[in-house]
């Protein structure tokens, strides 16, 4: 009974190191999307209600930042003005249209310009 258990656990013991996977480690490079024109923050331009862009442009996105943080307090406007850029620049934006003042947020449309090819 003993020889047995010893023949069963060091069976198993094999079948189960044999069955194992050796981990294939893929090396991942971190390749840059220069195409997308993404923009920096401080690039992004702001047009107010009365004002819009006079080049060609397309909308790419809505901007929605809230006036409260997590814990309820308020925001100053530089603060959501700044976080409204990061977004715009983080989606590829130029710049920021139709700014509407909410009462909870503040929501405008994200344009990219068209390239125009002569």
């Amino acid at each position: 009974m003993k020889k047995n258990y010893i023949f069963f656990v060091i069976f198993t013991m094999l079948s189960v190191i044999s069955c194992s996977t050796n981990q294939n480690y893929q090396s991942k490079q971190s390749v840059k999307d220069y195409s997308s024109g993404k923009a920096l923050p401080k690039m992004v331009a702001v047009y107010q209600k009365n004002q819009l862009p006079h080049a060609a442009y397309r909308v790419i996105g809505t901007a929605n930042i809230s006036k409260h943080n997590l814990l309820g307090f308020e925001r100053d406007e530089t603060t959501i003005n700044n976080m409204m850029k990061k977004f715009a620049a983080s989606i590829g934006g130029d710049a920021l249209i139709d700014i509407k003042n909410n009462r909870d947020v503040v929501e405008a449309q994200v344009i990219q310009f068209q390239k125009v090819m002569i």
